[in-house]
């Protein structure tokens, strides 16, 4: 009988902790590419917003 862990479960199969492992591996990735995503729409809206700013007060 294998001993556990208290950090582990025994009743889960090797089978599904790959599964899970999986499937915290892709909500990570996800995770990842939506902060990316984020940060990217957040420095394109200031680029825009310095750039209408600036034609603002360049036409005055």
């Amino acid at each position: 009988m294998r001993s556990c862990s208290q950090k582990t479960t025994c009743s889960k199969s090797p089978l599904m902790r790959s599964f899970s492992q999986k499937s915290s591996s892709i909500t990570r990735k996800c995770s990842n590419l939506a902060k990316e995503q984020k940060a990217k729409f957040y420095i394109i809206k200031r680029c825009v917003s310095m750039l209408v700013s600036s034609n603002k007060h360049g036409d005055s």
